[in-house]
């Protein structure tokens, strides 16, 4: 288990002792391209950097990553012997995962949400903690902690828990315990909240506008339980909350991350920054000076997770900016005892659960995996259309001789070839066709008389759908309930997972073709799906 203690961050630290290059790698962590450590990343590691962060690009298999991990632990050894280097991923499950094996991919942060499971939710997490572990991940990215209100939001959507702040309360504080049961440090993102934006980002700087009452009736709510529940790290939003401060986002606020984290929330942890490189920070404010700002107004550690020459750049102005006096050895301080104080929890914690996370072998996690994905499967409407008549794999039902139309998106991404080829098996009297392929020469038209319609879908959306096929259409999706949302009117049926992770696309299976129960309840208010 992590155990940081307040004390812990409390110890002086002798960063007078080191130099100002040491002390600038400190504040930093960086990703990198490749499945092994590059020269100039040894360098920055043997300088004392604080963190690494991983992405799908350096995983090839458990075993390079291991070695891989591990190598970067013994460089980084030689300048810190007593702290574990912080290996961050963006594990939060669903649509966002480095590690794609289905004994650490879990179901999207909504499908907990609709499961209102807070056990189910943190035994998963300990799970999801020990898989990383045993890769030699030590810092998840997650709880997603974002309250989702506005259903168009295009960068969190399913990645949040729902759009009840006492349920992403709940649901985020069971994640961080888990994670932390397993030691691995939890992050809580993305501070003071991402859930009410209509820009993404990652290439846009957005604007929340709520007064300060309804950001402590809603966003601020789920980072007072976290706090509460001792998370290690938390993440800040690129996004302006112009009731704190209507010119900086949070990044960049000494408002926010100050006065309201440190002070009014009581956070004691690690603040970090989203990537650097995201558009609404590179294109507003010039770097390297954007990250100087952020270490200015509170954050203990940068992000800069892919250029390499960025990342030099970062190194390079921070340690000019500490040799000249212009970041106060007192705030420099602050960070690197924080930073320090959660890498030497990490390393003592790690001696104590380390055979524990290899004992929690794969197939334990597979099955909770399972677990969390079926519950939550969700009924919109027309509960009595499942399972589709007729499709059963049983011999009685495939004799009713009810027919299917079946559509599917066209796109290579996504479960999709998987899907078709799994479905013909198990209905093997319905006409497949692709969205791309909805009318192909010489065959009937989709949406014949007489014909019911299932279309699956994703993220990219319905196709164009007739009234008349409307009345006779059964819709599952693998995104939530937002493609459904601009329908003119609500199809016969309607039933969602959130996201397309192999937990998930068999648990859709077993409700569509087999029967199996759809016990989740939508987390999430949109208008006119309410039941």
């Amino acid at each position: 288990m992590l155990m940081l203690q307040e004390n812990d961050c409390q110890e002086p630290a002798r960063v007078e002792k080191v130099s100002a290059s040491e002390q600038a790698a400190a504040l930093m962590m960086v990703g990198f391209e490749g499945t092994q450590p590059p020269a100039y990343l040894k360098e920055l590691l043997e300088e004392g950097l604080s963190g690494v962060v991983l992405f799908s690009r350096n995983v090839r298999d458990d075993k390079q990553v291991r070695s891989m991990t591990e190598s970067l632990q013994s460089l980084s050894a030689r300048s810190r012997p007593d702290e574990d280097l912080l290996i961050a991923a963006d594990q939060e499950g669903g649509p966002v995962v480095r590690f794609s094996d289905d004994s650490c991919w879990s179901p999207a942060a909504m499908a907990l949400g609709a499961s209102r499971d807070c056990r189910l939710t943190k035994s998963l997490a300990r799970r999801t903690g020990c898989a990383l572990r045993r890769r030699g991940v030590n810092m998840n990215l997650a709880p997603v902690l974002d309250v989702n209100t506005d259903p168009k939001n295009p960068v969190i959507g399913v990645r949040s828990y729902g759009s009840n702040p006492q349920l992403v309360s709940a649901l985020g504080a069971s994640t961080i315990r888990g994670l932390q049961d397993s030691n691995v440090a939890a992050v809580g993102k993305h501070f003071c909240g991402h859930g009410d934006t209509k820009a993404d980002s990652h290439f846009h700087l957005p604007v929340v506008k709520r007064d300060l009452q309804q950001l402590k009736r809603v966003e601020l709510v789920p980072f007072y339980q976290a706090v509460t529940a001792g998370v290690a790290a938390i993440m800040t939003a690129h996004v302006v909350f112009s009731a704190y401060d209507d010119r900086l986002p949070a990044t960049l606020s000494g408002r926010v991350l100050q006065e309201l984290l440190r002070e009014e929330l009581g956070f004691s942890g690690v603040i970090m920054t989203d990537c650097m490189e995201m558009g609404a920070i590179a294109d507003n404010f010039p770097h390297p000076a954007a990250a100087v700002r952020a270490i200015e107004a509170g954050a203990d550690l940068v992000l800069y997770s892919h250029s390499e020459k960025l990342q030099r750049r970062v190194h390079a102005r921070l340690t000019e900016e500490i040799e000249a006096g212009n970041l106060p050895q007192e705030r420099v301080r602050d960070s690197t005892r924080r930073v320090a104080a959660l890498k030497k929890a990490l390393r003592s914690g790690h001696t104590l659960q380390h055979e524990d996370c290899w004992l929690d072998c794969p197939a334990a996690c597979r099955q909770t995996i399972g677990k969390a994905a079926a519950r939550g499967v969700t009924v919109l409407c027309g509960e009595k259309e499942f399972p589709l008549p007729g499709c059963g794999l049983d011999t009685a039902a495939l004799a009713r001789g009810e027919h299917w139309q079946i559509l599917l998106p066209s796109g290579a991404d996504g479960p999709w070839d998987d899907l078709a080829e799994r479905i013909s098996r198990g209905c093997p009297r319905a006409e497949l066709f692709r969205y791309a392929d909805s009318q192909p020469p010489g065959r009937r038209p989709v949406g014949d008389v007489g014909k019911s319609l299932l279309v699956l879908t994703g993220p990219e959306g319905l196709p164009h759908l007739t009234d008349e096929q409307l009345r006779s259409l059964v819709v599952f999706s693998f995104s939530g309930p937002f493609p459904l949302m601009d329908l003119a009117r609500r199809p016969q049926a309607a039933a969602c997972t959130y996201d397309a992770s192999p937990s998930s696309v068999s648990a859709a299976l077993r409700c569509l073709f087999r029967g199996a129960a759809a016990p989740g309840r939508l987390p999430v208010a949109i208008k006119g799906w309410e039941r």
